[in-house]
């Protein structure tokens, strides 16, 4: 009786072993399955040849920025929607680095680009901004590699100063709030 219960124990457990590969095997071959499908379908959809890539966007696209813009709006579109300064709502008490570019303002958000080393915008605000009657909040200002962020209070105002080494330009945002 011992023999039956032990060979019928052995039985079950080379059963569940059988199961096991079976499942691990059938996994196995799906998987390729799988991988195989993908790799032939990624082979069909991208073109091997990067000319042609390239020519197709060429002909898609075209090479002149500025006469599309002229052409879909019948004018230059690119002045409209990025004047060179609107100095007029610009707060008198923020200074902007000589030499800034595409500059947007009003009275509580100034947004411009410069040319200037990153370093060099980062040193002026925290030179110019004093000069001008603000006091920077040390706790609140913060650096990391290509971005700074400088935060001033001037009476019931605040001025959080971004800025970003953007590797051809540095991106300066000025947003003053009370």
């Amino acid at each position: 009786m011992q023999r039956k219960v032990i060979f019928r124990f052995l039985w079950v457990i080379c059963l569940l072993l059988i199961a096991s590969l079976s499942c691990q095997l059938v996994e196995d071959i799906a998987e390729d399955v799988v991988e195989t499908q993908i790799d032939s379908m990624i082979t069909e959809l991208i073109p091997t040849d990067i000319e042609s890539i390239i020519t197709d966007i060429g002909e898609i696209m075209p090479t002149d920025i500025e006469a599309m813009f002229t052409d879909i709006g019948g004018g230059d579109i690119l002045e409209t929607l990025m004047p060179e300064e609107t100095e007029g709502a610009k707060p008198e008490d923020i200074p902007v680095i000589s030499g800034g570019m595409d500059l947007l303002a009003s009275e509580t958000e100034i947004v411009y680009f410069t040319d200037t080393a990153f370093q060099k915008v980062v040193d002026f605000y925290e030179t110019e901004m004093p000069k001008n009657g603000w006091t920077k909040v040390p706790g609140e200002s913060k650096s990391e590699e290509g971005q700074t962020t400088l935060v001033f209070t001037k009476g019931d105002r605040k001025a959080k100063i971004e800025i970003a080494d953007m590797f051809i330009q540095v991106g300066v945002t000025i947003s003053i709030t009370k």
